[in-house]
């Protein structure tokens, strides 16, 4: 693995690595998919719902959908 070479004697001199592990980098990679996954379902779930929830409110679908986009 590459370093930056501007920045590799300053991080070896104080103990730090510049390149994170294999580890971190696939829990970051896992956080973020599974926060994307949630973000993405969170929305069609709503969307799916939104004759339910016009019905429910009494008012029209779209009146609905600008009220779930705020």
């Amino acid at each position: 693995m590459m370093r930056c070479p501007e920045h590799a004697q300053e991080a070896e001199e104080n103990g730090h690595d510049l390149i994170p592990s294999d580890a971190r980098t696939k829990l970051v990679l896992a956080a973020l998919t599974i926060g994307a996954f949630a973000v993405g379902l969170d929305t069609f779930v709503t969307i799916g719902a939104l004759g339910v929830i016009s019905r429910d409110l009494t008012i029209t679908t779209g009146a609905a959908g600008r009220i779930i986009s705020i």
